[in-house]
């Protein structure tokens, strides 16, 4: 975890740095004020825990000035800028193993909880999967089968929401030097789900009404709010706040979320393209030596087994967005009071 450092002379933050890196800056003391990169709080060195071992440390040589941030020993980008892509693509990469029974069991578990969601709702109301099938309910007029059948696969959309908040929110933590816990994690996902949907909401509203007036607008308003899901995530951002920490970061670095975002997404898609194409054919060849009535039981663990390089990919992709939003974010610190 990077930590800014609150310049009392020149009466703003600066930074981040390395932990290792702040007894080399002339003027860095036990009582000097430090605040988490991604966190509002500023509090004395002295008394964050993750500092204890720098402070007890003997004093290298002193930077030339406080504002002076040497580059940084552990692959994160130097103060002030933010990581290249082909560092952020292999730094994602490094950040998704870290903790791959963590990341692997929140997403899977989102993926169970939303497809028995959606097979339950189906059991309840009568009505097979599918497009085709709920078309017939509607037009035989079993309304509320099909209530219950849609209200099923909210719930279901809702439970990949919360896995993907908690997956998230796990890999800010390991990024920030903190422990991933899955349990944690959930319950972290849990308590700001709300405020994220309406969030979620908010963008969506915007972009339809932009849509309407013009296609422009709204594909404008579009890429103007993609980061306001992290902002609502890693920084405790809500509504308009997060629409316009959103807005101040976009505006700022456009290109560059837009094109590491199209890279990583072809990358995404050649991946799960090929995992999938990987694990079809014995698939389709264990489902072939299935006896007939075996084979429609077995379609929905092999769908499960067919989801998992999807699984795999969507940690990496969100750890790729991670360590992007970090990166821009701490070139725009949040206003934080030092008192």
């Amino acid at each position: 975890m990077r930590y800014y450092v609150y310049d009392d002379a020149e009466k703003k933050p600066l930074g981040p740095f390395e932990p290792e890196l702040l007894w080399r800056l002339e003027g860095f003391n036990p009582e000097t004020k430090v605040c988490p990169e991604g966190a509002k709080a500023w509090a004395p060195a002295k008394s964050v825990p993750e500092l204890s071992g720098v402070l007890a440390a003997p004093r290298p040589r002193p930077a030339p000035a406080i504002s002076a941030a040497a580059p940084s020993s552990s692959g994160a980008p130097p103060a002030g800028q933010a990581r290249r892509l082909g560092a952020l693509l292999s730094d994602a990469l490094s950040l998704a193993a870290s903790r791959p029974t963590t990341f692997i069991g929140i997403v899977l578990l989102a993926l169970a909880a939303k497809i028995l969601l959606v097979h339950a709702g189906s059991l309840v109301s009568g009505i097979p999967i599918g497009k085709q099938a709920l078309t017939q309910a509607l037009k035989s007029g079993r309304y509320a089968a099909v209530a219950v059948l849609i209200s099923c696969g909210m719930l279901g959309a809702l439970a990949d929401s919360i896995g993907y908040a908690a997956l998230i929110l796990a890999l800010a933590a390991r990024a920030r030097g903190q422990a991933a816990d899955l349990r944690q994690a959930l319950g972290l996902a849990l308590a700001v789900i709300v405020p994220l949907l309406l969030v979620e909401l908010q963008v969506l509203g915007w972009i339809v009404l932009g849509t309407v007036l013009l296609l422009i607008p709204g594909i404008i308003w579009a890429i103007r709010y993609m980061l306001a899901h992290l902002a609502v995530l890693l920084e405790g951002r809500r509504g308009g706040e997060a629409l316009a920490r959103s807005k101040e970061i976009m505006l700022a670095h456009v290109g560059k979320v837009v094109g590491n975002t199209a890279v990583a997404g072809l990358a995404a898609f050649a991946a799960v393209v090929l995992g999938k194409v990987v694990l079809a054919v014995p698939l389709a060849l264990f489902l072939r030596a299935l006896p007939a009535p075996m084979q429609a039981w077995a379609l929905t663990p092999a769908g499960f087994v067919l989801a998992f390089p999807a699984a795999l990919v969507k940690i990496w992709t969100a750890a790729v967005f991670v360590l992007l939003y970090l990166d821009l974010a701490a070139l725009h610190p949040l206003t934080a009071s030092a008192n």
